[in-house]
């Protein structure tokens, strides 16, 4: 699955610096060939959907695997922060999953005109990731302040 989602990131990424720096998307091909790494904005629209799935299977992952820690906070004997701290990753990578399948119908739907858009839907991590942990931060330092409290009265 890492390769599922890695391989179109290099792609991506190897695309992009070569648009930013002037290199206009050529690629050197065997046998010293050079062509375009994208001949289409079809295929860059594809390639949205490729890597967006890819995005989203990786952040799926993490949200199954915290969910499934979460079942088993008592078996594992978590303590309050530690319950909190897993509900906040379950948050925080299932609003990657919304991201990401964001970018992936905007690409669908979209297609070509909004292939640009649809990768650009990538930048609300910039606003939505510390707006969240700016929140749970929040949460819990009152959580940390409770729990050293109960901790004060206890002894």
């Amino acid at each position: 699955m890492v390769l599922f989602y890695v391989y179109p990131l290099k792609f991506l990424f190897t695309l992009l610096v070569s648009l930013f720096t002037g290199g206009q998307g050529h690629v050197r091909l065997a046998g010293g060939v050079e062509g375009m790494m994208v001949d289409s904005a079809k295929q860059v629209s594809t390639l949205m959907i490729i890597f967006g799935a890819g995005y989203i299977a990786v952040f799926a992952v993490f949200v199954l695997l915290y969910f499934h820690a979460y079942r088993k906070r008592f078996e594992l004997d978590l303590n309050e922060l530690e319950i909190f701290d897993t509900r906040k990753d379950i948050q925080e990578s299932f609003v990657n999953v919304g991201i990401g399948s964001l970018s992936v119908a905007v690409a669908a739907l979209g297609g070509e005109r909004y292939s640009f858009p649809a990768g650009m839907v990538y930048m609300l991590n910039a606003v939505v990731s510390p707006l969240h942990g700016m929140i749970m931060g929040k949460r819990r330092r009152k959580l940390e302040e409770r729990a050293s409290f109960n901790n004060i009265q206890s002894n």
